[in-house]
């Protein structure tokens, strides 16, 4: 699931994007109650979150992996939808 936010889209404006583990307590008919971890996305500069994708990882390690990955590497959002993937399929 991708929630964004779209507030102030400048043309020509690059902002520097970085990303943080979000943990969620959710609900599934199937399993009941269970904790996920997602990931947020945010300007450095502002703080505004920009993006964040729901029910990624079920295990914190791996989720703050992938965020340090991606913090590392500086991703940009236009990747971020491929590396999730390429992270759970592995």
């Amino acid at each position: 699931m991708y929630s964004y936010n779209t507030d102030n889209k400048r043309k020509g404006a690059r902002n520097m994007i970085s990303f943080k583990v979000i943990e969620e307590s959710l609900h599934h008919p199937d399993v009941g109650i269970y904790t996920a971890f997602g990931i947020c996305a945010y300007h450095d500069k502002s703080g505004k979150h920009v993006v964040s994708v729901s029910d990624v990882f079920l295990n914190r390690n791996d989720a703050e992996a992938l965020v340090q990955r991606c913090n590392l590497h500086k991703l940009s959002l236009v990747h971020l939808a491929d590396v999730i993937e390429d992270a759970i399929a592995h």
